[in-house]
């Protein structure tokens, strides 16, 4: 789920920081919770109500959009 969320920003939101904040989490991996990693990295914990369908929403809406020819 945390993934598919930098995948939108990368890719859907062209969110400029995105890859900043991916540094970031990579750089402090194993000294601070999974909680306060995703605070650092701006994402939504999947454990909250309705990110998991938002993020699946989001990349259900992308996928539909593309023409099967194109995934070939």
């Amino acid at each position: 789920v945390c993934a598919f969320q930098f995948w939108y920003r990368f890719i859907v939101a062209k969110d400029e920081t995105a890859w900043q904040d991916y540094l970031a989490i990579c750089e402090v991996g194993g000294t601070k919770t999974f909680l306060e990693i995703l605070s650092l990295a701006h994402l939504r914990s999947p454990f909250e109500k309705g990110a998991l369908d938002e993020t699946l929403q989001a990349v259900d809406t992308y996928l539909a959009a593309i023409k099967e020819e194109q995934l070939n």
